[in-house]
């Protein structure tokens, strides 16, 4: 993920992240201070986060729960393309893991096949006991 979303999320809120009629939208001048009053301290959180992908993740969500129905459609666009970064991280993450688990099981199949040694008689003991037996698949 380019940590270029994260930037323009801090960046963006250093302006003002919520919509024109936020003085509608709250109830009394009080509210209103108070919400812009914790902007600073969210951006600091993001600030002090930006390398730890879990925590901003958690942040910034937190910020777009709270605020979604005050803050800009602008800032939640940001909020929006840094989501689908961030998931897409975490599918890359996922797919390397397993496909580093299915070279490792590979590899512990191959090193104990290579230990083994079935002589012919063995094979043919082991396929007439199967049909004997009638085992069926399921």
């Amino acid at each position: 993920m380019s940590n270029y979303s994260k930037t323009n999320i801090i960046n963006y809120m250093n302006g003002n992240i919520f919509k024109e009629d936020l003085k509608k939208l709250v109830q009394t001048r009080q509210i209103e201070q108070q919400i812009n009053s914790e902007v600073p301290l969210f951006r600091n959180l993001l600030i002090e986060n930006y390398n730890n992908d879990e925590i901003f993740h958690g942040y910034i969500n937190k910020v777009a729960m709270t605020w979604g129905e005050i803050i800009s459609y602008e800032f939640i666009s940001l909020i929006r393309n840094y989501n689908e970064e961030y998931f897409k991280k975490q599918e890359y993450k996922k797919s390397q893991l397993i496909k580093l688990a299915d070279e490792y099981n590979s590899s512990e199949t191959e090193k104990m096949l290579d230990n083994m040694s079935i002589d012919t008689p063995g094979i043919y003991s082991l396929n007439y006991l199967m049909k004997n037996q009638n085992l069926n698949p399921g």
